[in-house]
């Protein structure tokens, strides 16, 4: 059980086949390639064995970059969960393990935290720690930028490069040998529709990838929980969702109540090309095949810390009509230890 720094490098690097033409001309032999990816690049390439930095260099500054050694032993045939997190509740962090582990299967964490203010590392640590079926946790301090969180005329969020390049570094430092990793948030729950986990249904599929779709959970606290008076209020206290409108479209009413896509993959079937992001693996064609029917989650809308209220915004505006108990949900709930 660890905590450590994360490193990166964010700018506009120039893609290979630019630094191929400048060596051209230069006559210079280079030793690594540069390859262009959504929100990031990646530099990659040989070092020698016990190389303390390499050199970097760029449009306007030249500086070396520390080589950290190779983690993935830590999560050797491990299943894995995989988050980024900032401010979440521990007590959260601590259930979503618990419900992961107590249905899944789950026996390790990592988690980036991206600059966390109400607690440090050591806390987080201790939380863990606390936890049984927990074989093996870390904690990497990743103080980057998230990325601009607006949207454009569409939709669609411009940037989350703090995200992206948390992913790429667990693949590469930490995650190559796990046995399976499942990538989603702290307010987010896998169900499955069939009496098996996620973690082994992505190891037993031809893939060794499965993508689901999610539902919203809405801001209605189960009866129980209104009585207890709980705060902070925790995961099993929702379980309401919403039914879709009737008055709009079926397609566009099944939209409303539906979240993004998350996923679990076997990271050594995974090709080297491909790249983690946040809803998918891009550069994959087996990752493009459409959500598996057998596995979906549950985005908990207030398990928040409200870091986008332009968000919560627009979610209000969606969930306007008949809330509806999710029964699978609550099915799940009951084989949790949830004190434990």
């Amino acid at each position: 059980r660890s905590v450590e720094i994360g490193h990166t490098v964010r700018d506009r690097l120039p893609d290979t086949g630019e630094l191929r033409r400048r060596d051209a001309e230069t006559g210079r032999r280079r030793c690594h390639e540069v390859r262009q990816m959504q929100r990031r690049w990646q530099s990659g390439g040989t070092a020698k064995l016990g190389s303390g930095a390499r050199a970097m260099e760029l449009t306007f500054a030249q500086f070396r970059v520390p080589i950290a050694p190779n983690k993935s032993s830590l999560f050797c045939g491990r299943r894995v969960l995989l988050t980024y997190s900032k401010n979440n509740e521990l007590e959260w962090i601590c259930d979503w393990f618990r419900f992961h582990r107590d249905v899944h299967g789950a026996d390790a964490v990592i988690i980036y935290d991206n600059g966390s203010t109400k607690y440090d590392a050591t806390d987080l640590l201790d939380a863990l720690n606390s936890l049984q079926g927990l074989t093996v946790s870390h904690v990497v301090h990743w103080p980057f930028k998230h990325g601009p969180g607006s949207r454009d005329s569409a939709g669609n969020v411009d940037s989350r490069y703090g995200q992206a390049g948390a992913l790429e570094h667990a693949r590469w430092r930490f995650l190559c040998s796990a046995r399976s990793v499942m990538v989603g948030d702290v307010d987010e729950l896998v169900l499955p529709n069939i009496n098996q986990s996620v973690f082994c249904e992505a190891e037993r599929s031809k893939k060794g990838f499965l993508k689901y779709s999610g539902m919203w959970i809405i801001d209605r606290r189960l009866e129980e929980a209104e009585h207890s008076q709980r705060e902070p209020a925790r995961h099993k206290d929702f379980c309401y969702r919403m039914a879709p409108d009737p008055t709009v479209p079926a397609e566009e009413a099944d939209a409303r109540i539906r979240s993004n896509s998350k996923w679990t993959v076997v990271p050594n079937r995974c090709p080297r090309k491909a790249q983690w992001h946040i809803h998918n693996i891009r550069n994959w064609r087996r990752a493009t095949k459409s959500s598996t029917p057998h596995f979906s989650h549950r985005h908990f809308v207030p398990i928040n810390t409200n870091w986008n209220p332009e968000r919560l915004a627009l979610l209000n505006e969606k969930f306007s009509g008949a809330p509806i108990r999710d029964r699978l949900l609550e099915e799940f709930f009951a084989r949790v230890r949830w004190n434990e």
